[in-house]
């Protein structure tokens, strides 16, 4: 049980996503090309990757917020021991950041997989997509985001990690944070895994 019930709950979806996928390749596997069998397996495999991902992400955020909250404190009474702090909370944010780039990597590929399954070939995750494909992969493009500005995130609010912020002259992230896409993506799979 994860301390954090913002976590927590995403876990959980992605355990009933793993599980709602199982089911589904046992439905759908005898009809299956030899092609679609080692996507299917590829899937099963990213799924379980991505709610790794989530965990890791989960635990390296809890870190991170507690070494930037214990620099803060320690600003007051020792410098020394502040910097060393805030030294660590800059590597602990640096390997979360990491983490959650790799997330989006593995959920793209998810995606692209997904779609060469029966019944998913137009599944969409448009969190993912547009995290993808403008802020990681293609920020050069004119609706891209260029602007380097990790946010460990808000996990009360529903967001945590968040790649970069709002576009210049907005005030709309175009990242709705890690927990938001991750939640928007299972909910858009499970009921499409229930119908097929």
């Amino acid at each position: 049980m994860h301390p954090n019930p913002k976590w927590q709950e995403i876990l959980s979806l992605f355990d009933a996503l793993i599980a709602e996928y199982a089911a589904y390749k046992s439905r759908n596997l005898s009809g299956l090309s030899a092609e679609q069998v080692q996507f299917s397996s590829e899937v099963e495999k990213r799924l379980w990757q991505m709610r790794w991902s989530i965990l890791q992400i989960s635990e390296m955020q809890l870190a991170a917020n507690a070494a930037h909250m214990q620099t803060v404190f320690m600003a007051f009474s020792d410098t020394k021991a502040a910097d060393t702090l805030l030294e660590e909370a800059m590597h602990i944010t640096g390997i979360l950041e990491l983490l959650t780039e790799a997330f989006y990597f593995v959920g793209w590929r998810t995606v692209l997989a997904l779609r060469l399954l029966p019944g998913l070939k137009n599944f969409e995750s448009v969190g993912m997509r547009d995290v993808r494909n403008r802020i990681i992969e293609h920020p050069d493009k004119p609706s891209g985001i260029v602007n380097q500005q990790f946010s460990v995130g808000r996990v009360d609010e529903g967001e945590g990690p968040r790649l970069k912020g709002a576009p210049p002259g907005e005030t709309r992230f175009l990242d709705n944070g890690l927990l938001a896409n991750a939640k928007e993506f299972a909910d858009r799979l499970l009921p499409r895994l229930k119908a097929n």
